[in-house]
């Protein structure tokens, strides 16, 4: 199953056929001639996914003094929307391919909104607060692999390789931009509750743009017409939820029952859930489609990817979490300074990533290296970083530090879904998105849980190798991050170096020239 797919090879009798002309109506005249708005809104809502992911870092001790609970019980806030938005991804997306992309991200957009207002209305109850959290994260969760869905069938060629970056990208500033707001409000009256009340403001505005300009995608009538695979979903959406809830836990102590048996019993689900799905659905249940059907394993690149991608997403977001509060905690940083001085991350990563862009796949830039490389000057970025103590100066090693990390989450978040897109077909697109995004949110809890286990100290100087042993840890994660890039990604054939003249066989596979994403949309009605 190496082949290379972009969806040219797909029968006329699939979802990619060519539908019938549409009515030409104001709604349609509006589509052809905004879709790079309607681009631009499904950006926004993944940014504000990962926006809401760190956006309460910096309040966890406003919310610990507002609710008078501990610190350590604060940082449920933070944990329930990742736990949510971790273990619903798979389902979504296998949702959006049942129902329609659009719909199911639509719906989620608008829950969204909803569950954000509610959040930040609490007043008394931490409780209710950590439930509009979970129910915020469970509908992001419908909006991740919808968006890579969408883009992925709206979208060919080179314009579709940078819209697929530019969506890891906007993940990627969504979380450094929490971080970064979330202290500037920490220092204001709004406090924790400011990030909600934007996300709110900012995802309204989105719900009204989504309904309006995102044309729907086709459905596939084949998995349309089967019963979704109830005991997959619950198999795997309840293990992941447990083994996230168990690392989360992790802080307490790793010795205790309440972290060792959720993940224990986490893990047999997931183990449950691919016996399952691999074994019993397509021998016993013919008429179910699976979860994740047997076929997809085969696609060229999806597991070491997966692998990967899980590595990668726990070193950045621990180290930007840790980064945020080291500078809170260990040199006693102002929040709104502290927030300031990790803006070269997201300056440098945006920087970066434009000069970049256009050079995927490149002859020579092969992906495969870039992803080794990538995670190799992420972990250095980490390792500047480390250095830090209680009066280290900003430029020394915070802002070194800061700059080469966005030089390697550059490299690495623009190459990674490209080349897991290379080798599947459009419409399995969404799924395999879901899939990487569910290792990458699941590995994020591992990552946190466990440099989170490492910090106990009170003051400064007891804190300050705590944090070390805790950046060592995101250190580790990109090493092996890179190992494994290294030993089992496959190469993937480079774009011609004359994309202008392309050769017959380039135009059967559906190879466009080379041009901005804008050139695309103008031409696809």
């Amino acid at each position: 199953m190496d082949k290379q797919h972009d969806g040219s090879d797909v029968p006329e009798s699939s979802i990619l056929s060519s539908p019938p002309p549409e009515p030409t109506t104001f709604i349609t005249k509006l589509r052809a001639r905004t879709r790079p708005l309607a681009f631009a809104v499904i950006c926004g809502s993944l940014t504000l996914d990962s926006f809401n992911v760190t956006g309460l870092t910096y309040g966890q001790l406003n919310i610990a003094e507002h609710y008078d609970v501990s610190v350590t019980t604060a940082s449920w806030s933070l944990s329930a929307y990742s736990l949510a938005f971790g273990s619903l991804l798979l389902l979504a997306g296998r949702a959006g391919d049942m129902y329609g992309h659009k719909r199911i991200y639509s719906f989620g957009l608008v829950f969204f909104s909803v569950f954000a207002v509610l959040a930040a209305s609490v007043d008394s109850n931490f409780v209710a607060l950590c439930i509009f959290r979970a129910l915020q994260g469970a509908s992001a969760a419908c909006t991740v692999p919808t968006a890579y869905a969408m883009v992925g069938v709206g979208y060919t060629g080179q314009a579709r390789e940078l819209a697929v970056a530019a969506l890891g990208v906007s993940s990627t500033t969504g979380a450094i931009i929490g971080s970064i707001v979330g202290g500037a409000f920490a220092s204001t009256g709004l406090g924790y509750r400011g990030p909600m009340w934007l996300s709110f403001g900012i995802s309204s505005v989105l719900c009204a743009l989504a309904f309006l300009l995102l044309k729907p995608t086709p459905r596939d009538p084949s998995i349309e017409k089967k019963p979704l695979d109830i005991i997959g979903a619950f198999l795997v959406t309840a293990g992941c939820a447990i083994v996230v809830y168990g690392f989360t836990e992790a802080p307490t102590g790793w010795s205790h029952a309440k972290v060792i048996a959720p993940i224990v019993i986490g893990v047999s689900l997931l183990v449950s859930f691919f016996v399952y799905e691999q074994f019993i659905v397509w021998r016993f249940l013919p008429r179910v489609d699976p979860l994740i059907p047997t076929r997809v394993w085969a696609y060229s690149n999806l597991v070491p990817l997966t692998i990967q991608t899980g590595f990668l997403f726990g070193c950045f977001f621990l180290s930007v979490l840790n980064g945020s509060t080291f500078l809170l905690r260990v040199q006693e940083r102002k929040p709104l300074i502290s927030a300031v001085m990790w803006s070269p991350l997201i300056i440098g990563t945006l920087i970066f990533c434009v000069l970049m862009g256009p050079f995927y796949n490149h002859r020579y830039l092969p992906p495969k290296w870039l992803l080794v490389i990538g995670p190799l000057i992420l972990a250095a970025g980490v390792t500047l970083i480390s250095r830090n103590d209680t009066e280290t100066g900003y430029w020394q090693y915070t802002f070194s530090g800061a700059v080469v990390m966005s030089l390697g989450t550059a490299i690495f978040f623009i190459h990674y879904l490209n080349v897991a897109y290379a080798a599947t077909p459009p419409e399995d697109q969404g799924l395999v998105s879901g899939i990487i995004q569910t290792s990458a949110q699941v590995a994020t809890a591992l990552g946190l849980a466990i440099g989170s286990s490492f910090l106990s100290s009170e003051s400064p100087e007891g804190l300050l190798p705590e944090y070390r042993n805790s950046f060592y840890v995101a250190i580790a994660f990109g090493g092996v991050g890179a190992i494994v890039g290294l030993i089992w990604l496959k190469p993937i054939p480079p774009r011609p170096s004359n994309s202008k003249k392309e050769d017959p066989e380039n135009q059967q596979s559906g190879v466009e020239s080379p041009g901005s994403l804008s050139d695309d949309v103008s031409s696809e009605k």
